[in-house]
C-alpha cells in the first residue's frame, strides 16, 4: 500500500455515507492499490476538489472508490455468513446510502 495515501484507506466494515459525501469510481481500470498515488491524475484532481478525501477498496476486489469525506461506521443489526468469499445478509436499519467493504480472502 502507497504510504503515501495509507491515512486515507477506509478499512474493511459496513458504512453509511450521510447525504453530501460524494462517491466516484476511479475510472482508470489500470490503477491498482500498490501503485496508486496522490500524482493519479483523477486522484490529484478529486483531492484538489475535496481535501479530506477518502479512499476505499478491498483487496481483491478490483475496484476503487474515492469518497468526499468520512463514512460512519454502520452498527445496526446483521445476520448471515459475512463478506468474505461470497455472502448471504440480512441488513436491517440500513440508512439509504451504505458502502460494503470486505476483502476477497
Amino acid at each position: 500500500m502507497n504510504h503515501e495515501l495509507e491515512a486515507r484507506y477506509i478499512d474493511d466494515g459496513i458504512y453509511e455515507v450521510p447525504e453530501g459525501i460524494v462517491v466516484q469510481q476511479l475510472l482508470d481500470q489500470q490503477a491498482e492499490l500498490y501503485d496508486l498515488t496522490a500524482e493519479h491524475p483523477e486522484v490529484k484532481e478529486f483531492a484538489v476538489k475535496y481535501p479530506d478525501f477518502r479512499i476505499a477498496s478491498s483487496y481483491e476486489t478490483h475496484v476503487i472508490l474515492l469518497l468526499s469525506g468520512e463514512p460512519v461506521r454502520w452498527n445496526g443489526n446483521r445476520i448471515g455468513s459475512g463478506f468474505n468469499y461470497g455472502s448471504t445478509n440480512f441488513l436491517e436499519g440500513c440508512s439509504p446510502r451504505m458502502l460494503i467493504l470486505a476483502e476477497n480472502d
